[in-house]
């Protein structure tokens, strides 16, 4: 049987305590959600992309989508101007 204090100890733990998994970020959640609403909305696939970029860019100084033509990059929607400390996703996948 478990103790008082191991009892407590869970009722009083988050449920991401729990379960080992990380705390999401309000913020984080409320980009996805509207990045979800906006995927799923449907639409015209420029405006979609267009506003794809827009939402992240409420947030950060510099977002674009890039695609794959050939053996190269070429860029897509944006928004910003790219500075000295931007990262590639595709770096990082």
């Amino acid at each position: 049987m478990a103790s008082k204090r191991h009892r407590e100890r869970c009722l009083s733990a988050r449920p991401s305590e729990m379960t080992g998994r990380p705390k999401l970020n309000p913020l984080r959640n409320r980009l996805l959600e509207s990045l979800d609403r906006i995927l799923n909305g449907g639409g015209d696939a420029d405006d979609v992309l267009r506003e794809v970029v827009r939402v992240p860019h409420e947030r950060y100084d510099y977002m674009s989508i890039r695609f794959v033509e050939g053996d190269e990059l070429a860029v897509g929607p944006s928004a910003g101007s790219p500075g000295s400390d931007i990262f590639d996703l595709a770096d990082r996948v």
